[in-house]
């Protein structure tokens, strides 16, 4: 209790405490939940704290000479730990690869939904354009039955304005007849 109240300690978890930092060369052991303990011939895994690009083989021949052959082949099983590592590097790029599968799959969908909104905007025209041409069909025949509508109506007028002069003239005849035929007294 008391070293809760000193504002100055510092506190670590149990599975690190006391342990030195590991070194590279140092052995370092797991057990089987994934826990650093201190080195011994069980059921734990030993490996090198080395460089993560350094071949297993070569970290347990590097240490052939100073260990006993018991410890080497424990340090063999380097393998489960570069296995936990590769799991782990392969669980990565798997994500990574999920994620690229999956701006591939949106890119594919964003650009069927361009090519949906390019497909109705064209559909859109094409439908204008074939109202515009029904309407302008239809202006044509307005035009042409005004025309010929037009052209009866001149012909009606153009029936009235000869029948009218020929009244006209047949009048006029029929007034130089009757004048020609009532003498004029002076």
């Amino acid at each position: 209790m008391e070293n809760q109240d000193t504002p100055n300690i510092r506190r670590t978890s149990r599975i690190t405490a006391g342990v030195p930092p590991n070194h590279h060369g140092d052995f370092v052991c797991l057990d089987k939940m994934g826990r650093k303990s201190q080195p011994s011939l069980t059921t734990q895994e030993i490996f090198d704290v080395g460089d993560n690009n350094e071949s297993t083989s070569r970290s347990a021949s590097d240490h052939a000479s100073s260990k006993p052959a018991e410890f080497i082949r424990k340090s063999s099983s380097v393998r489960s730990h570069r296995t936990f590592t590769s799991t782990t590097s392969s669980c990565n790029t798997i994500r990574r690869m999920n994620l690229e599968a999956k701006l591939k799959v949106q890119k594919e969908i964003n650009a069927l939904a361009d090519e949906e909104d390019e497909l109705a905007t064209s559909l859109a025209r094409l439908e204008m354009k074939k109202k515009l041409q029904k309407l302008q069909r239809e202006k044509n025949l307005v035009q042409q039955s005004f025309e010929l509508e037009k052209s009866r109506l001149q012909e009606v007028a153009e029936n009235i304005f000869e029948t009218s002069s020929l009244r006209l003239s047949e009048k006029g005849l029929a007034e130089d007849y009757q004048e020609e035929r009532i003498p004029i007294h002076e």
